[in-house]
């Protein structure tokens, strides 16, 4: 199964993992860091 992933975030486990996962990975961060974005929401807006 090929998992697709941002490019910029693939590459942070580029020879950490093996290739065929690294979009797996790459996508479990992308999606924390999307869910975090409104969870900071309300403390930028003071």
């Amino acid at each position: 199964m090929l998992h697709h992933a941002p490019e910029t975030y693939r590459r942070g486990f580029a020879g950490r993992v093996p290739e065929k996962i690294e979009g797996f990975y790459g996508m479990i961060e992308n999606i924390d860091d999307n869910v975090g974005r409104p969870r900071e929401a309300p403390a930028q807006w003071g």
